[in-house]
């Protein structure tokens, strides 16, 4: 690892919490960002210490911890990039090699599977070191003998995309996207669920024992299986939640500038003090902690009212 980084120099994409004294985030390097090129740099906060770890000539859009073990990650770039990262060692690949990805939207950890997931549906897992395509039923089939016109007027009108994947176990696993699409895994395939809306779903999240996802215009809505309802919450309508996470049966939301907490059917905005929000536009929660990234700010709460700073 590198020496202390200058922190002021990057423009943070997201984190994830390895334990309470460590988190792991991919950013952009700002003077290149300036001259319009993406270097993507990994960085770690450790007992309150930074190091930067790697980078890569890329986009970055997600970074996700490697189940293998300890200090082994994964990042995701824009157009299928995946990049593996074992302490000091570090490997880059692409998704599929025999067509163009992108653009990709994110990683997600359900028990020892990573998803990586984006735009046309496409939907990858890692199993161990081994990334394979997982969109059985939502890859566009061509059958045989098909009138070709038809087919491409089909093709055209059914466009999607997916943003998360969120699950109980690698058994009942569920994607959310494109207005407001939904799917679910029966028999190791994905089968489309009958959505409550039409608007942009961006991430999901698991609370007890139902699913809760997040879109834009305000959108929030949760469920299992074929039930599936939108949530109304009493507080500021309309904001476009980019991300979502839960601490045991507290909500929390993203909506690109500040930070939200859904607590029954109330939607509460998360202040630091009285006239200072915690900025926020990708979210994580493990070890009772949630992590909130957006932009030059990261912070960290141990409790819906107590954050802090981790720059």
């Amino acid at each position: 690892m590198s020496t202390q980084p200058q922190l002021e120099k990057f423009v943070f994409v997201a984190g994830r919490i390895e334990s309470a004294s460590k988190a792991v985030f991919v950013a952009h390097y700002l003077p290149a960002l300036q001259d319009k090129v993406y270097v993507a740099v990994v960085l770690i906060w450790e007992s309150d210490q930074w190091q930067r770890l790697g980078k890569f000539p890329w986009q970055a859009v997600d970074i996700e911890l490697d189940p293998a073990g300890p200090a082994r990650y994964w990042v995701l770039g824009r157009d299928g990039q995946i990049a593996s990262m074992a302490g000091e060692a570090m490997s880059e690949d692409v998704l599929d090699r025999k067509r163009p990805l992108g653009p990709m939207r994110g990683l997600n950890l359900v028990e020892s599977d990573v998803f990586a997931v984006g735009m046309k549906r496409d939907v990858f897992r890692a199993r161990g070191h081994a990334w394979r395509r997982f969109d059985k039923g939502m890859a566009f089939e061509i059958p045989k003998n098909a009138d070709v016109e038809t087919v491409m007027k089909k093709r055209l009108s059914d466009v999607g995309g997916i943003n998360a994947v969120a699950g109980f176990s690698a058994l009942e696993l569920y994607a959310v996207g494109v207005k407001g699409e939904m799917w679910q895994t029966v028999d190791d395939q994905w089968v489309k669920v009958d959505s409550p809306t039409n608007v942009m779903l961006t991430d999901a999240t698991i609370v007890g024992e139902e699913v809760v996802a997040c879109g834009l215009a305000g959108t929030v809505v949760r469920g299992r299986g074929a039930s599936w309802r939108v949530v109304e919450y009493e507080g500021v309508q309309g904001l476009d939640f980019s991300s979502i996470t839960s601490r045991g049966d507290e909500i929390y939301l993203a909506d690109g500038h500040s930070l939200r907490l859904l607590r029954g059917t109330a939607l509460e905005l998360v202040n630091l003090a009285p006239d200072a929000v915690v900025p926020s536009s990708q979210l994580d929660a493990r070890q009772r902690l949630v992590l909130s990234v957006a932009g030059q700010e990261v912070f960290m709460g141990t409790a819906a009212d107590d954050w802090r700073s981790l720059l």
